[in-house]
């Protein structure tokens, strides 16, 4: 685990968009593609604005955009275009502003019965790992945020979810720790884990708390390693801590 603190949330972010960047020119270098898998919620959304910023400002920043894969790590049971969609905040905010092909996004159809968009995903997650050499991960890097909870994705402690070891996606109940309180669908951890990389992004004074009680038990709440703790990443996990929110955070 290497994790990198920040007073600032703008330096963090910076720091954050550099090493995105960087990580897909090495998987373009590698394999000649860049997957990769990213969470939804509202902390990831200075990162896009600024990976968007630097695409659109610099032709050289722009490249690896045409060969990158997108792959959503959990949505909503809601339609695309519906305000609570990860997918729509993902779209809006960095996917219709640089230059990747429509035919190499993945997300999770929300407007389905979660069973059903579980089912679906889980079918293209599968496709996509039979095209991957078997010595290849599934992703170059997924990006995750923590919950004031302790989840991940749409992993909640205690919840099926977190217990799952075949499935790559399954449906999630609403949850009772987090709102909008309506079913999901997520990533699973066989697929999260299947990563070259994994980078945590975590904002805020109680999130930056519980990173700091990683590695005691959690002993105060009696269920062992919370689901961050069980992100395993083929080559590393990076966190990147910022105690201060952002400023539309």
């Amino acid at each position: 685990m290497n994790q990198y603190t920040f007073d600032n949330p703008k330096a963090m972010f910076n720091a954050l968009a550099e090493f995105f960047a960087e990580t897909a020119r090495n998987a373009l270098e590698k394999r000649g593609n860049f997957a990769v898998a990213v969470s939804g919620g509202g902390t990831p959304a200075t990162l896009f604005d600024l990976l968007a910023a630097e695409s659109a400002a610099n032709a050289a920043s722009a490249f690896f955009w045409e060969s990158a894969l997108v792959f959503q790590v959990d949505e909503r049971a809601v339609p695309p275009e519906h305000e609570w969609s990860n997918f729509r905040m993902l779209n809006e905010r960095l996917l219709s502003k640089v230059p990747v092909r429509p035919e190499n996004i993945h997300r999770i159809k929300g407007e389905h019965h979660p069973e059903r968009a579980a089912e679906e995903y889980e079918r293209v997650l599968r496709g996509f790992r039979a095209e991957r050499p078997k010595e290849e991960p599934l992703f170059d890097l997924v990006l995750l945020g923590i919950g004031e909870d302790g989840h991940t994705a749409s992993i909640f402690p205690g919840s099926a979810a977190e217990l799952e070891t075949a499935r790559l996606a399954v449906p999630v109940p609403p949850p009772t720790t987090a709102t909008p309180r309506i079913p999901r669908v997520t990533m699973t951890f066989p697929a999260l884990n299947d990563a070259e990389t994994a980078a945590f992004i975590v904002t805020g004074k109680k999130k930056a708390d519980i990173v700091r009680g990683f590695g005691d038990g959690n002993a105060a709440e009696g269920a062992g390693k919370l689901p961050p703790e069980k992100i395993e990443a083929l080559g590393d996990v990076k966190w990147f801590v910022s105690v201060r929110e952002p400023e539309d955070g």
